[in-house]
């Protein structure tokens, strides 16, 4: 009995991954039958019969697998999002690999992020941050955690750019008091993501995040998500980061190697410590 549920479960996820590959135009009906055939004669798996077959590529199989376990992948030819979206585009990547190290070491650091929501800052490359900030929300959106992104970097910002949001209203125009909530956009090719931008480009970013109405913004936020992640400008580029970071409670560094320097780094990371949040560590690029 037991070997016949066994036989019977991988049966019914052969016919999953079949009809997805089907309804994707990898197979035709003619070829998934011949899979199925090849799989009755050798025992082989369904992924390995087609592969064997030459109707599809290892990745296909992959992709198929993944849309079965509600994991986004998405096809770089489909011009949804910029490139550098690599967790969306290549999630087996080397890179994306060290993501999810680095998002194993935040959920683990329970002491420091209780609430999970943190700042990520550049040391002197604000692309840099905008790019570990973005995708970093994305392996968090593929853990399945209800992430909210926003890019509080007013002065030059890139999320609307990565993510392909257009300049509508954003974040400035909440704190402004000229637009509300409806302004986060839920991106649901990417999992439980949403994405707050910018929004327009102020004359008084500093003022603006000084608000009672920033702190307002994540405590009605933090309920409704399992982890907030904070873009914000080069901790080079004025108070902004400090604010951002008493506000969330938590920040994490980005760095370039070879590029960025080692007494700059440290002394912001105590200009941080000053203002009562939690320096997480320090991310270095290439």
């Amino acid at each position: 009995m037991k070997n016949e549920l066994i036989v019977a479960e991988a049966a019914d996820q052969s016919a999953r991954i079949g009809q997805i590959l089907l309804s994707d135009g990898k197979l035709t009906q003619a070829q998934v039958d011949q899979i199925t055939e090849v799989q009755m004669e050798t025992g082989m798996r369904f992924g390995e019969a087609a592969i064997k077959l030459g109707h599809v590529t290892d990745e296909d199989i992959r992709r198929a697998v993944a849309r079965q376990f509600d994991y986004s992948w998405l096809d770089a030819r489909d011009g949804a999002y910029d490139t550098s979206l690599v967790a969306a585009y290549k999630p087996f990547s080397r890179e994306v690999e060290q993501l999810r190290n680095l998002r194993s070491q935040l959920v683990l650091r329970e002491d420091a992020v209780a609430e999970r929501c943190f700042v990520v800052a550049s040391v002197d490359d604000e692309s840099a941050s905008s790019w570990v900030a973005a995708n970093l929300a994305v392996v968090f959106a593929q853990l399945g955690e209800r992430t909210l992104l926003i890019d509080a970097n007013l002065r030059t910002p890139h999320l609307q750019k990565l993510f392909r949001l257009g300049t509508g209203h954003g974040l400035a125009d909440i704190l402004a008091g000229r637009s509300g909530n409806e302004c986060i956009q839920h991106l649901g090719q990417l999992g439980d993501l949403s994405v707050l931008t910018s929004g327009t480009v102020p004359p008084n970013p500093q003022e603006l995040l000084s608000r009672q109405a920033f702190r307002g913004l994540l405590q009605e936020a933090r309920p409704h998500n399992d982890v907030i992640i904070i873009d914000s400008p080069p901790l080079t580029d004025g108070a902004d980061v400090q604010l951002l970071a008493a506000r969330a409670g938590a920040a994490v560094l980005v760095a370039r190697r070879h590029k960025s320097s080692v007494r700059t780094m440290l002394q912001l990371r105590d200009e941080l410590l000053v203002t009562g949040a939690t320096v997480l560590g320090v991310v270095m690029l290439n």
